[in-house]
């Protein structure tokens, strides 16, 4: 089950065209932010810090086309999978294609094929942009005092960016993965009560940005989702027990959604 579902996933062209937009606006922001920088790094001084992989491009420049890609990571994420589920929910295919006895294995399998496919739609671009960067600017190893994000040891794994900042750059994509697969798995389980699969499109971006709005409200923005992605940590330092916590509270509500649509839907 888990099989077809990936290929429908693969075969969709609404999947290539998602990780295109985002990969696009991740090659803009090169052109536009990290290659006219090169020609500085010529006339610096030997002592002087030079712009690096680890403070620009998508991951770790402060820029309008990384506020961008940031903005829309869940409306790309949900294309691949989301409308499908809809549609199979809407069209009936669950019921009558789909015996009682494997519906179980049906919505975990399409749970996990929008979880894995979210998440690679928004870290494909991301990968994409910093080994175009790690092709361009040097790697020198970020230097507390000097490097330009201002990362220190209130950040979460702010000792890490310093001491193995390679590492820490993988688990923040793990960790952006993971946020944008958990939103958008999240969003799908809605479908049950969606009336139009253009409204289950747009649920992941509404649930972004309520919760942002939310946690902006009452003074606690690292636990925003949306500055939870963001590697610089640029507004607010991140603690990892609250970004374990958000990752629990999204998972929790995403299975229990799901399970509670089923069975309101006589579909399980």
């Amino acid at each position: 089950m888990f099989k077809v579902e990936l290929k429908r996933v693969i075969k969709n062209p609404f999947t290539y065209a998602a990780l295109l937009a985002g990969i696009v606006i991740c090659l803009v922001e090169i052109i536009v932010d990290v290659i006219p920088e090169l020609k500085f790094l010529k006339g610096r001084a030997i002592m002087e810090y030079p712009d690096t992989v680890f403070d620009k491009g998508m991951l770790f420049g402060i820029s309008k086309f990384q506020r961008i890609y940031y903005t829309v990571i869940p409306l790309l994420a949900v294309i691949p999978g989301g409308a499908n589920f809809y549609s199979d929910l809407k069209s009936g295919y669950i019921r009558h294609i789909v015996t009682r006895k494997n519906r179980i294995r049906y919505y975990g399998a399409s749970y996990a094929v929008n979880f894995l496919t979210a998440g690679f739609v928004a870290v494909i671009p991301l990968i994409i942009n910093f080994m175009i960067c790690m092709a361009l600017l040097p790697s020198t190893l970020p230097q507390p005092g000097v490097s330009r994000i201002g990362m220190d040891s209130e950040n979460m794994f702010g000792e890490l960016y310093y001491s193995m900042p390679y590492l820490y750059v993988f688990v923040y994509l793990a960790i952006i993965f993971v946020i944008s697969g958990l939103i958008v798995s999240f969003a799908v389980s809605i479908a049950w009560v969606a009336f139009s699969k253009y409204l289950v499109l747009f649920i992941p971006f509404i649930i972004y940005y309520i919760l942002h709005f939310s946690f902006q409200y009452i003074g606690h923005m690292e636990w925003s989702p949306l500055m939870i992605i963001y590697a610089n940590q640029g507004i607010v330092p991140i603690q990892f027990w609250k970004v374990c916590v958000m990752i629990i509270a999204l998972l929790s509500a995403s299975i229990i959604t799901f399970i509670v649509g089923g069975k309101k839907n006589e579909v399980l």
